[in-house]
């Protein structure tokens, strides 16, 4: 069949119905668009233009309306009672299970709900959380999953090292974590010694206790890289934030931070846990994997104590005084020696940081650590821990002795001053890079850039330029899941003003909204939206938005009529049949656009 384009081909006989379609015409849309071409002329369109409606509306059901699926089933069952040697057993099988796949979730979650609610259906789930299995949510996809439990075990005593017998707190019911959650490695997790990889025990005393602190708990699924850059730049935070003990801001944070970590302690001891310091002859562990290890074998573990760091003269009464970290636990004794709250505080992150999930004690492993572990903190304790955890490591192996620390032994490692402050908002986020300065011109044009653009598209009337922040861009181009991947390390690395030059400019294809038609006009549409539907540069932009910059020229193509006077144009977010992060979902509008031909840098 010729297509509607072409000059040559003849109109559609009275009441013809054009497909365009490659499948099959189906029962049910054949008379859904029996419909719409009907409406169509009943609306005072002429029979070509009703039926090129209907002929689109075939082309879509086909792609992606759920009609497709039925009109599959009910098209072979025909074929099948009328003998027809076209009939396809796999085809009717096919549309089966694809039909059954799209409607289940849709029609069993609603109603498994609504049953829950009900008396008979509350029985029931009491009566299975009884007997295990069990309803939960799993730490990864938010979604209710059936989990079936393993039979419970009679709790058997724990004999540690120094022969002392440890009971352990009854364990959780096993459904509550999947071992798709509990058993599975961080994406991208290197394999290392024994004692790497996730520790399940830990992973649900760790859920555990978020649970019961109200904490919104949000485990790491991937094994994160330290990006030197970022790192460098978090050293160099650390080393220019002051000792300020005083400021309100301060102090709140590091109580706060003191006060949870105690709680979290509460939460180990609860499961069996016990620490201790190290010996008088010194670190009891040749490896620190050796400390994980007991702490999975035998769920204890020694720790290196503060008092030992800090000199001949030990704490002072102002240092003391200054840190909430280095008052002494009440009634709290590990050897017959008092505990500070910063000795609890190395052995609940070596737990809940390092060996939950089991990573290392270098760079990236470090880095992983204080990602695992920030979670379990409330935001106002977590610029503190994030001083006392990311802010030093990342000075020790970053900052100006980082060369020699990386690959040093304990003994020669250079520390980081003992400093109470708080570091810059953006060193909390995991992908945070610092903002860039006032005059940065990054995103710009250069003169030379400009000229090529504008030489390149001479004479054109529907090329303008509008400045915009990188988020609106995103926000027009971009679903919020498609940001977020957008904005992964290893999507997009660090923003270059040098390659951002010899790339083609951001730009936006914008399709102009015309007069409504006068059957548009009956159904009460008013006026039609300027669509975002092309895009390029959403990589740069995304790097652009990590990088602090405010304002970025974009390039924007009309495909349309624009006005004469085009000083503000409001835009519909684009939107993507083949990928849902290729939809955007924030309207803008652009203010200040002016012809390409008019733009200086």
């Amino acid at each position: 069949m010729r297509s509607l384009r072409d000059p040559e081909a003849k109109g559609p006989k009275a009441g013809a119905t054009i497909r365009t379609a490659s499948k099959p015409r189906g029962v049910l849309t054949r008379l859904a668009s029996d419909a719409v071409a009907g409406v169509s002329r009943a609306l005072g369109s002429s029979e070509r233009d009703a039926a090129q409606r209907a002929a689109r509306f075939e082309e879509l059901n086909h792609e992606w309306n759920p009609l497709s699926s039925a009109d599959t089933i009910g098209t072979q069952l025909r074929r099948l009672a009328d003998d027809d040697r076209d009939f396809s057993k796999r085809d009717l099988i096919q549309g089966a299970v694809t039909g059954a796949l799209t409607l289940a979730p849709e029609v069993a979650a609603p109603a498994a709900k609504a049953f829950a609610r009900t008396g008979a259906g509350k029985r029931i789930l009491g009566a299975l959380s009884k007997v295990e299995p069990i309803v939960e949510d799993t730490a990864i996809e938010g979604s209710s999953k059936l989990v079936r439990s393993a039979p419970k075990q009679p709790l058997r005593d724990v004999r540690t090292k120094d022969g002392a017998v440890v009971t352990p707190a009854p364990q959780r019911p096993a459904g509550v974590l999947s071992d798709e959650y509990v058993q599975k490695p961080l994406a991208g997790q290197p394999r290392g010694p024994r004692g790497s990889g996730p520790d399940s025990v830990l992973r649900d005393v760790a859920r555990r206790y978020a649970e019961k602190a109200g904490i919104q708990y949000d485990p790491p699924t991937e094994y994160l890289r330290v990006d030197p850059k970022r790192a460098g730049a978090i050293a160099k935070a650390f080393e220019a934030m002051p000792h300020d003990p005083q400021n309100p801001a301060v102090r709140g944070s590091y109580e706060a931070l003191a006060r949870e970590t105690l709680e979290q302690y509460r939460a180990l001891q609860e499961a069996g846990y016990s620490f201790g310091f190290y010996p008088e002859n010194g670190d009891p562990y040749p490896s620190p994997w050796d400390a994980v290890r007991d702490l999975r074998d035998n769920r204890q573990m020694r720790v290196y104590p503060t008092d030992a760091g800090y000199g001949s003269q030990g704490i002072s009464a102002e240092e003391l005084a200054n840190n909430p970290l280095l008052a002494e636990v009440p009634g709290e004794t590990w050897d017959g020696k008092p505990v500070r709250v910063n000795d609890v505080f190395r052995a609940v992150h070596d737990a809940f940081g390092h060996a939950k999930n089991g990573v290392g004690f270098r760079a990236d492993g470090e880095e992983n650590a204080w990602r695992a572990h920030l979670g379990m903190f409330s935001p106002e304790a977590r610029p503190a821990m994030t001083t006392e955890t990311r802010g030093q490591n990342s000075w020790l192996n970053f900052g100006p002795h980082g060369e020699a620390n990386r690959n040093a032994s304990t003994a020669d490692t250079v520390f980081a001053d003992q400093k109470i402050g708080l570091l810059p908002e953006w060193a909390l986020d995991p992908q945070g890079v610092p903002p860039a300065p006032a005059e940065s011109r990054l995103g710009y044009w250069s003169p030379e850039m400009v000229e090529a653009i504008k030489q390149k598209h001479a004479g054109s009337n529907s090329a303008y330029v509008v400045e915009m922040s990188p988020s609106e861009f995103l926000g027009l181009t971009a679903s919020p899941e498609g940001r977020q991947a957008l904005n992964s390390t290893s999507s997009i690395g660090d923003f270059s003003q040098e390659l951002y030059e010899a790339s083609p400019p951001p730009m936006l294809g914008v399709t102009l909204g015309k007069e409504p038609s006068a059957v548009q006009r009956s159904m009460g549409v008013e006026s039609l939206p300027n669509l975002v539907m092309s895009h390029d540069g959403r990589h740069r932009m995304a790097a652009l938005d990590r990088a602090g910059v405010k304002s970025v020229p974009v390039m924007v193509q009309l495909n349309g009529a624009a006005p004469s006077a085009l000083s503000e144009l409001p835009l519909t977010p684009q939107r993507s049949r083949n990928s849902p992060l290729e939809s955007g979902d924030t309207p803008a509008v652009l203010r200040n656009i002016r012809p390409l031909s008019k733009y200086q840098p």
